[in-house]
């Protein structure tokens, strides 16, 4: 699977992935999320987030979220791949 996101230089933006890493190989995991530089419910968590008691998997579960809610931002996956 694979993802691309247009950036627009006059509007910063926020990219997470979640990384895995198997026998030395880092993996992204194909949830990407990607927020505007301005969005507050963003700055919030970046904030007071708990990034030691929380498991990442949770953080990006909870991104994902927040990214769903960005208004004028798509992200196209590509998961055609032509195998039957």
């Amino acid at each position: 699977m694979s993802g691309s996101v247009i950036i627009d230089k006059k509007r910063p933006i926020y990219y997470y992935n979640r990384i895995i890493t198997i026998d030395g190989i880092s993996y992204g995991t194909g949830i990407h999320c990607i927020m505007t530089g301005d969005n507050k419910e963003l700055i919030n968590f970046i904030k007071k987030h708990d990034y030691k008691k929380s498991p990442d998997f949770y953080r990006c579960l909870m991104l994902y979220a927040i990214s769903k809610k960005e208004e004028n931002m798509e992200v196209s996956y590509n998961n055609r791949y032509g195998y039957r």
